[in-house]
């Protein structure tokens, strides 16, 4: 579980938004929404497995599609993970663990690149 990571990604983020127009700022907002709301939903289900419910997944699936949305003019490799994430927690079963890491789109690697979303 990665939720202290959280912060410090945030504040990783903020020379980028300094210097962002408002729609790279909408995207990266929309992106940090998703992932945070994963890793919330992910917590709670390491506490109690009886947590899942596939309307929760459903809402991760609509968060991280329209943080692909919104990231797609801006980065289109962040925009093909995703998408990913998106079809992953749309209830598809199209993704095993085996997929998540052969597409590296697992919660740590998502952190990772939201703390590169800065610029140098």
């Amino acid at each position: 579980m990665h939720l202290p990571s959280i912060g410090w990604t945030l504040e990783r983020l903020e020379i980028w938004l300094i210097n962002s127009s408002e729609k790279e700022k909408l995207a990266i907002d929309l992106f940090l929404d998703a992932l945070t709301s994963t890793q919330k939903y992910l917590g709670k289900l390491e506490r109690d497995i009886s947590f899942a419910n596939i309307d929760s997944e459903h809402e991760l699936s609509d968060a991280w599609h329209k943080a692909a949305k919104a990231v797609r003019k801006f980065d289109d490799d962040l925009y093909q993970r995703c998408l990913a994430k998106a079809c992953h927690w749309s209830g598809s079963n199209e993704f095993r663990n085996t997929e998540i890491s052969e597409l590296n789109i697992s919660i740590g690697k998502m952190i990772s690149i939201a703390a590169r979303k800065r610029r140098v």
